[in-house]
């Protein structure tokens, strides 16, 4: 049975307000977190709408707004393919938005007011295993809830403008290569210290500190590309001996 051969089985659940295009989004990405498509694999819409037990056109429609997003690439002829980042180009991301982070980082600090204390710790609660499925930029906030709030924070439109690029690349990859739970917990570890740091007013170790976080978390993806797997009870950011940072 291929990945798409089975009729109606993942049928997505209809909520208050869903529109049958919201509907089959929400399925095809619930089978992509599923990890039931490789990177790359075609799409073709008659087969999803199959599996999804809904017409195509909602499918046709759901695709489009994927590509958008930039989960799938539209290919001739019908259907989409799942996109297939490098590891070349997750490292590459990971290294551009740390630089951009670090920029981000010093501008917040300068700023930084009680309320704007309160934003970051708030991020730090909210943080958290939860994979909901609104918008793609929603998807993982405990990968980047806290970032976009810096890059609020940081009061340069042109900034945050440039970094929501960047954001929604690693929105795709968190799609693609959902973490597990001790990485999770290593990535919210690194948040708690950029915080601290941040309400220290110590803007250089604050810049070091998401510099590091961001180059750490492109190298976990792009391992996880090159192997598809991970070592059992070992953080791979452990693992890889990756685990100090400036």
């Amino acid at each position: 049975m291929t990945a798409l051969g089975s009729l109606g089985r993942d049928r997505p659940p209809q909520r208050r307000g869903d529109t049958a295009v919201e509907g089959a989004r929400r399925g095809i990405l619930e089978l992509v977190l599923k990890g039931t498509f490789k990177g790359g694999e075609r799409l073709p819409t008659e087969a999803l709408a199959s599996r999804l037990g809904v017409s195509r056109t909602p499918v046709r429609e759901a695709l489009r707004h994927l590509a958008a997003d930039g989960v799938v690439e539209m290919v001739p002829r019908g259907g989409a393919r799942l996109v297939c980042p490098t590891p070349a180009e997750v490292l590459e991301t990971a290294e551009i938005r740390g630089h951009l982070e670090a920029l981000a980082v010093r501008k917040a600090v300068a700023r930084l007011d009680p309320l704007g204390e309160a934003r970051l710790e708030a991020c730090l609660e909210e943080e958290g295993p939860s994979r909901g499925l609104g918008t793609l930029g929603e998807l993982f906030p405990e990968r980047l809830g806290l970032h976009r709030v810096i890059a609020e924070l940081a009061a340069s439109p042109v900034l945050a403008e440039t970094l929501e690029v960047f954001f929604r690349r690693t929105a795709v990859y968190a799609l693609l290569l959902p973490l597990p739970e001790e990485e999770l917990i290593a990535s919210a570890r690194e948040h708690r210290e950029i915080v601290a740091t941040m309400i220290r007013r110590d803007a250089d170790g604050a810049e070091a500190l998401i510099r590091a976080h961001a180059s750490l978390q492109g190298k976990v993806d792009a391992a996880m590309l090159r192997e598809r797997k991970w070592q059992k009870g070992a953080s791979s950011r452990t693992a890889r001996g990756e685990g100090d940072r400036p």
